[in-house]
């Protein structure tokens, strides 16, 4: 009786003996069950952009756990992975322009413009427009730091964290701002876990920092000094006018901790 064949060989790496001039690749192997044929698949692309042993192992690690999840969600290098989609996240006259997309069906770029149309019909147009304006941040983000065609269980906590603090630090968004995009981002993937099937975790759920600036939208206190020339100059023309500005200045001021109190040796006259 023969050995049963393993499905699945998870990938490693081939260091060449520790050789840094030679052919390194990550090789791992998946059994087609429909035809029998075991596909062994070898990555050699990248690594001659390295020059020492300790930099080739650290790109190798990074293929590595990518490859590996996406075996473990399911995904098979057999299967028919390409899609073509329309692209939600396009600005209206470039899309026009561009027509449909392709792209492997489990990159996270297919997925968004799913989202959107599967959010259309319960929300309404501004806040579509406000989802897709924040997905399309998140994904030129994600293209800046060439990340933006990886498989979807690549996206975990610390690539959302590192976004939600290059919104705050280089950005320079607000506190509020950034939790508007976190409540999207999770909501995102809460639709990929859940209305798609696809076994991830949705990393903004929880220990998330408070980043972003607190912006105080209050109106700054004229000061008193501003105040005394204005008294000046308005309620010699004009009592009443001056009457209707220290109405408007002082009951803005009601709430806040210390709120300035009239002089009572100098109050406005009344006509």
């Amino acid at each position: 009786m023969g050995r049963k064949t393993k499905e699945i060989v998870y990938p490693h790496l081939n260091d060449c003996r520790g050789n840094v001039d030679g052919m390194w690749y990550v090789e791992y192997a998946v059994l087609n069950k429909q035809t029998g044929e075991k596909l062994r698949p070898r990555i050699y692309e990248g690594f001659d952009r390295f020059t020492t042993c300790e930099e080739k192992r650290k790109y190798a690690d990074e293929i590595i756990k990518d490859l590996t999840e996406k075996l473990k969600s399911g995904w098979r290098p057999f299967e028919a992975s390409e899609i073509e989609y329309e692209d939600m996240l396009s600005y209206h006259h470039a899309a026009t322009f561009k027509g449909k997309k392709t792209r492997n069906k489990s990159c996270i770029q297919p997925l968004f413009s799913e989202y959107l149309l599967w959010k259309k019909p319960s929300v309404s147009r501004s806040t579509v427009d406000d989802y897709r304006s924040k997905l399309r941040q998140f994904s030129l983000y994600l293209e800046n730091e060439n990340i933006l065609n990886r498989d979807i269980c690549y996206f975990d906590h610390h690539v959302t964290v590192k976004f939600l603090r290059y919104l705050a630090e280089n950005l320079s968004r607000s506190r509020k701002t950034i939790l508007k995009y976190q409540q999207i981002l999770s909501d995102f993937f809460t639709f990929v876990r859940e209305e798609k099937h696809i076994d991830v975790e949705n990393p903004v759920t929880k220990n998330i920092p408070r980043m972003g600036k607190i912006v105080d939208m209050s109106a700054a206190g004229v000061p008193e000094s501003i105040r005394r020339i204005l008294k000046n100059e308005i309620e010699k023309e004009n009592p009443q006018l001056w009457m209707a500005c220290c109405f408007v200045y002082y009951t803005g001021k009601i709430g806040e901790n210390d709120p300035p109190q009239l002089e009572e040796s100098d109050p406005p006259k009344l006509i």
